[in-house]
């Protein structure tokens, strides 16, 4: 297994000048590629909670069937409606997953203005008060989209999801938090003969899931990648008990064997 960290996570902010966002599909092309190069694999799955799952669907969208060796996609409560869930965890209810989500963003970005002072700017935190609030004004305007609506619009897999090629399972919660799936995101993966959604009645965000999917797909031993950013730092880590491998047990979501997973949490 390979876990994927996106760019700025894991310690890796001085590694890109840049920020991490939901519309990176071409990061996680990146590490396939250079995955697959580097150990010479033939078989490749790939595994997105949340974020990550948007990020997955969106690759597997836009590249149809060009990447040979991807053989399957797995997206565990995925944000493929980026701008209703925003409205969603906005709502009262939901102050408290905000809050956590802001005081993350807002601490990362604070060190990217102490990493890289001459391209952000500590005003622009000014005011900001939601995730929709960050996203206009630091995560669009930083990262060339005119507004938090155009990059939610731009960076959606949904736009790409009737092209995904490749056996797919999506799995969503009717009743997340405010992770929101549109009626009209519904319908498009109903539609697609390639992808199988699985929806749940009782409360699964993505953390609960997590655990449940990687019981299924991770072997004793990842290789576990902790950064997108360019250059690429790899780390090697055993994070499962010692054991036989089941990598393959991807097959159990697929029905496609594989010889790595590439998990994006």
């Amino acid at each position: 297994m390979v876990r994927m960290n996106m760019r700025n996570c894991g310690g890796t902010d001085h590694l890109s000048p840049t920020l991490y966002h939901s519309g990176l599909s071409g990061d996680v092309e990146a590490v396939i590629e250079h995955v697959i190069e580097q150990h010479g694999l033939t078989a490749v799955a790939l595994i997105g909670y949340s974020m990550g799952g948007n990020l997955v669907f969106k690759l597997a969208g836009e590249r149809g069937q060009s990447i040979p060796q991807l053989k399957a996609v797995v997206g565990v409560s995925p944000a493929m409606d980026l701008a209703a869930s925003a409205r969603e965890l906005h709502r009262p209810w939901n102050w408290a997953y905000e809050w956590k989500f802001l005081r993350g963003l807002k601490n990362r970005y604070r060190r990217k203005i102490s990493l890289f002072p001459h391209i952000y700017s500590l005003d622009r935190l000014v005011g900001i008060g939601s995730l929709w609030d960050f996203d206009d004004r630091i995560t669009a305007f930083y990262s060339g989209f005119e507004s938090a609506e155009d990059y939610y619009y731009r960076a959606a897999s949904t736009r790409v999801a009737d092209g995904i090629a490749v056996p797919t399972l999506a799995i969503h919660s009717v009743d997340d938090p405010f992770i929101r799936m549109l009626s009209e995101t519904r319908d498009i993966l109903l539609a697609n003969p390639n992808v199988t959604l699985v929806e749940t009645n009782a409360v699964a965000t993505a953390p609960s899931l997590l655990t449940r999917v990687d019981t299924m797909v991770t072997g004793p031993s990842a290789l576990c990648l902790h950064s997108c950013c360019t250059p690429v730092s790899w780390k090697t880590n055993h994070c499962k008990k010692q054991g036989p491998p089941h990598l393959n047990r991807v097959a159990l979501l697929s029905g496609v064997p594989c010889d790595t997973v590439i998990r994006l949490t």
